[in-house]
């Protein structure tokens, strides 16, 4: 495996985790954290027996490694860190950003007015 640059992570900051972190102190006060969670749990639980039971094993899906940090979970087949990491940070900035834009709409504001002051 040659070295590389961590390609799958830092798109998984930027783009995943760098605007949830800057939405979530509006977002806060509606979470609901039982639903999170339960969400959560059934999208972790059906893309892990998705990736490591299917996908991964039988060659329908593949991952580069050089763009990898290099931890791999060798009872799941080899399946990357990013490849778990990535249903977390997308389930979560979903729900972010869906209680940011519900709170925005019953405002009552203009996009421009509540997002920029």
């Amino acid at each position: 495996m040659a070295p590389g640059f961590p390609g799958y992570i830092t798109v998984l900051v930027v783009i995943a985790l760098g605007p949830s972190a800057v939405l979530f102190p509006s977002a806060l006060p509606v979470i609901n954290w039982r639903a999170l969670s339960l969400a959560l749990f059934f999208i972790v639980l059906i893309s892990l027996l998705w990736e490591a039971t299917l996908a991964t094993p039988y060659g329908w899906w593949a991952y580069q490694h050089e763009q990898m940090v290099g931890i791999f979970i060798t009872a799941w087949n080899g399946l990357p860190l990013e490849a778990i990491c990535v249903w977390v940070a997308v389930t979560y900035q979903t729900v972010i950003l869906y209680e940011v834009i519900r709170r925005w709409k019953s405002s009552g504001k203009t996009a421009r007015r509540a997002f920029l002051g």
